[in-house]
C-alpha cells in the first residue's frame, strides 16, 4: 500500500492530520501554498489528481453542502498516515556515541503473536541488535520511536525501556554486531 502514497498525497494526508478539515474550494492553493519552498505553483493537476484519488480510494472524504464543502481526513486515512509515519521512522546517529545502550525488553502473550512479529521487524528495521529472544539493544538514543511504535501497536504495557553503561552489556551489544558482520561460512565451497 505504501507504493500508492506519493509525496504529494502523504502531504494531504498529513496536512488534513495536523489542520483536521480544509475548505474544497482553497484547499489545492492553501496546501500548494503551504509547501511552495518544495513544489511548484504549475503542478495543480497533479495535486487535483492526488485529491481525487485520496476520496476515491475513502481516505479523506467531502462534507458539508453546496459552497462550504471542505475536505476531512476519514478513519482509513488517518490509519493510513499512522502506517506511514510507522515506515518512515528513523534513528538519528549522532556525531559521537555516549557509550550507553538502549534496551527493549518486551513479554506479549502468545495470543498477540502478530503484535509480536511486527515489534520486532519494527525493531530490526530501526538497526536494533537482537541480544536473546525478547531483548533488542541500540546504541542511540530513540525513546521516542519506541513510544511511537508501542503507541501504534498497542503494546506500551508489555515493553520495558531502558538505559544502561553496564559494560557486560556493551560487550555483548559489540561481540553480536561483529559476528553479524563476518561472511557466513555456509555457503563456502570446497574445491575436491
Amino acid at each position: 500500500m505504501e507504493k500508492r502514497f506519493g509525496n504529494k498525497k502523504r502531504i494531504i494526508l498529513l496536512f488534513l492530520t495536523v489542520l483536521g478539515a480544509v475548505p474544497v474550494a482553497g484547499a489545492i492553493t492553501g496546501i500548494i501554498g503551504f509547501w511552495a519552498a518544495h513544489e511548484l505553483m504549475d503542478d495543480e493537476k497533479r495535486w487535483k489528481r492526488a485529491f481525487y484519488e485520496l476520496e476515491r480510494d475513502d481516505y479523506i472524504q467531502r462534507r458539508g453542502k453546496a459552497k462550504k464543502q471542505f475536505y476531512k481526513i476519514s478513519k482509513a486515512g488517518d490509519l493510513a498516515h499512522q502506517r506511514l509515519e510507522y515506515y518512515s521512522l528513523r534513528i538519528e546517529k549522532p556525531q559521537s556515541w555516549d557509550h550507553v545502550i538502549r534496551v527493549i525488553t518486551f513479554d506479549i502473550s502468545v495470543e498477540k503473536k502478530n503484535v509480536r512479529r511486527k515489534l520486532r521487524a519494527a525493531l530490526k528495521r530501526l538497526g536494533f541488535v537482537r541480544l536473546q529472544q525478547s531483548v533488542y539493544a541500540h546504541k542511540y538514543p530513540c525513546l521516542q520511536q519506541i513510544k511511537y511504535i508501542t503507541k501504534t501497536l498497542s503494546c506500551e504495557n508489555n515493553v520495558l525501556y531502558f538505559e544502561s553503561t553496564n559494560k557486560e552489556i556493551i560487550a555483548a551489544y559489540k561481540k553480536i554486531l561483529e559476528r553479524d558482520k563476518e561472511p557466513s561460512r555456509t555457503n563456502v565451497q570446497v574445491d575436491r
